[in-house]
């Protein structure tokens, strides 16, 4: 059910988001620039290999710092199982984990609900909702990830996984492993001609060498 939200109504819906997620974080931004409170937010899940955290962000070709600068690379690159994405025409704001989702004017800065008026739209899912055609925040889901797999992959890092000896135990984390980094394609004066790399070239988790 989709719920018109301004205020702190927004701002809790923003932030629950980001606290409660346990499978996925998306988070679709033209301008990427987290400050401490939405760090503190995000350091919940610093070493949680579990969650899969995709950042989409969008490209000024004036002034690429208006939409990511090399310290905010450097630190989500902190995570254990994260996707950093540049999709050059993206202006749209889309925040969302596996349960919720929220459509809303905020950019991924710390100031968006101190210093501005905000609007946004903010769905919730479950089971049967999910199962019915044109449900909207299923489309928008879907819209989102669809962006993140179409577009420009500059850094990758996935968790490295053991299985246990009896299988019905599960996997035992070992540890976390940088697939990729291009992340300098972005950062350069002087953009290079190197290939393109999407989501799908990359597995979602690994195992042990």
């Amino acid at each position: 059910m989709a719920k018109f939200l301004t205020g702190h109504d927004l701002e809790t819906a923003f932030t629950n988001i980001i606290w409660e997620a346990k499978e996925t974080l998306l988070m679709v931004s033209p301008s990427i620039k987290p400050g401490d409170y939405l760090k503190k937010l995000f350091d919940k899940h610093l070493n949680n290999p579990k969650i899969h955290i995709i950042v989409v962000f969008g490209k000024n070709e004036k002034d690429s710092t208006r939409s990511m600068v090399e310290e905010d690379f450097e630190y989500f690159k902190q995570f254990l199982n994260v996707s950093m994405v540049l999709a050059p025409n993206l202006h749209a704001q889309y925040y969302a984990n596996e349960s919720k989702g929220l459509i809303a004017s905020i950019s991924l800065y710390d100031y968006s609900f101190v210093d501005n008026i905000e609007f946004g739209v903010f769905f919730e899912r479950n089971s049967l909702m999910d199962s019915l055609k044109g449900n909207a925040d299923h489309e928008v889901w879907d819209t989102g990830m669809k962006i993140a797999g179409e577009n420009e992959a500059l850094f990758i890092r996935r968790p490295v996984y053991e299985k246990k000896a009896i299988a019905i135990l599960g996997k035992n984390y070992v540890k976390s492993d940088i697939l990729y980094d291009n992340t300098r394609k972005y950062l350069a004066v002087n953009k290079d001609e190197s290939p393109v790399k999407k989501l799908i070239d990359f597995e979602t988790e690994l195992a042990p060498d």
